[in-house]
């Protein structure tokens, strides 16, 4: 055989393969689609919100000091087991033992000052008593002639003078006792400052977190906000503090149930119940650029649901560390036996076809240019619209409330002609 026969048929053969490719393609319509299909199933939807946060001690306390000063004392490391009332460390108490020195001297000091004014106002009464006891004399003297005007106005002016002594003797006590008071209440509080250098546990817990060393020096609470020094969190009863957005917090309730995944325990899911929900975002500042709006919501982690994981261990043991990542799907509904439909099949088109014409017409307050929910149902070789109303859904399902049968055959894929490319009375073939 030549080379030019040779080529010839291997001409000869790629045009006969080029002639089926084009056969194949012309022997179906343009407007075809290959769809799948199946029946709508009766299913258990539960509606869920999905959020993510970090699991923290239901009850945590952040301790502080009152006072400034060194700490001397520190009688307890982190991970240590405390008491409500345990002494957990103590701050230099000198210049507050001082402080109450100066207070006690202070109220000593005032006391002697009151002594001394009522001494005063004793000699006052009486310098008085004498000088109006004369006045009067003067006075019935005068009125007989017996003394001059001028000796009148002298024992006049003499009662007058010891009028007003009395009158600041009185007020001189009633000042000293003023100052017995402030005396006494500087005491208290200095020797409140002093208590305050010792530091107890507020409550029960574990040290969880430890900001300080024995020497530091310490900032109180006095006149800012002070400095942290350690946290005791009681690890019996944990919570997860999720964000949820806006648009789904109206949907959860207290006590609704929760499923939580724990990154540190990725094949097992803990149960929770949701015991808080906040009435203002956490980004509710008005000069806040956030767009996105979210509230937290506090879910307790059921202690049965992890109680394996307790197991031979000790009673302060706790599964959960504070900070811990977890995501949470709150059960917010559940239907049972629900008819339902894959969520690929469920799409929106716009009003223009004689269906949706239909549709608006009777709600009245639709337009042609608004979209409305529907499936695609295959009749024969065509696809048909069918408008319907959703109820709950979950991760895979919709729950269809109204305008299907358990016998319509709906077109569940591929997804691109769901969404977008079937239209009404469109002709289809079914997938193999």
């Amino acid at each position: 055989m030549t080379k030019k026969e040779s080529n010839r048929k291997v001409w000869i053969f790629l045009g006969v393969i080029m002639l089926l490719v084009l056969a194949v393609l012309f022997t179906r319509k343009n407007d075809d689609i290959l769809v799948s299909t199946e029946r709508p199933a009766f299913k258990d939807i539960i509606s869920t919100v999905s959020a993510s946060g970090k699991i923290r001690p239901e009850s945590e306390v952040k301790i502080f000091s009152e006072v400034n000063g060194q700490v001397t004392e520190l009688l307890i490391k982190e991970g240590d087991i405390v008491n409500s009332g345990d002494l957990l460390l103590k701050v230099n108490p000198e210049i507050y033992r001082t402080a109450v020195k100066r207070a006690d001297a202070a109220l000593s000091s005032s006391r002697s000052s009151l002594a001394n004014s009522k001494a005063r106002k004793a000699q006052a009464e009486a310098q008085f008593i004498m000088s109006e006891n004369s006045f009067k004399r003067s006075t019935s003297l005068k009125e007989s002639g017996a003394i001059s005007s001028s000796e009148y106005e002298s024992a006049l002016s003499q009662y007058q003078v010891a009028d007003a002594e009395r009158e600041a003797a009185e007020e001189s006590v009633n000042s000293a006792r003023f100052a017995i008071n402030s005396a006494q209440a500087g005491k208290a509080e200095a020797t409140e400052n002093l208590s305050r250098t010792a530091i107890y546990a507020p409550q029960n817990g574990i040290v969880t977190a430890l900001t300080i060393e024995k020497g530091d020096v310490i900032l109180g609470t006095g006149m800012t906000k002070g400095d942290e020094l350690m946290r005791i969190s009681d690890l019996n009863v944990m919570e997860v503090d999720v964000d949820v957005n806006e648009s789904d917090i109206v949907r959860v309730n207290l006590a609704d149930t929760a499923l939580i995944e724990v990154d540190a325990y990725p094949d097992r899911k803990f149960k929770g119940i949701v015991t808080e929900i906040a009435n203002t975002a956490t980004n509710s500042s008005l000069m806040s650029t956030d767009l996105v709006t979210n509230f937290s919501v506090k879910i307790r982690v059921l202690k049965n649901s992890y109680a394996d994981l307790l197991l031979e261990r000790p009673s302060s043991f706790s599964p959960f560390r504070s900070g811990m990542s977890a995501n949470v799907d709150v059960r917010t509904d559940y239907m049972n036996n629900a008819i339902s439909v894959p969520i690929t099949s469920v799409t929106t088109r716009t009003d223009t076809t004689t269906v949706g014409k239909e549709r608006t017409k009777k709600e009245g307050d639709r337009t042609d240019e608004e979209e409305f929910t529907l499936v695609f149902v295959r009749v024969g070789n065509k696809a048909k619209i069918r408008l319907v109303e959703l109820g709950l859904q979950d991760d895979e399902f919709y729950q269809i409330t109204s305008g299907l049968t358990e016998d319509d055959e709906i077109i569940v894929g591929p997804y691109d002609a769901v969404s977008k490319k079937l239209k009404n009375n469109m002709e289809v073939q079914l997938e193999e």
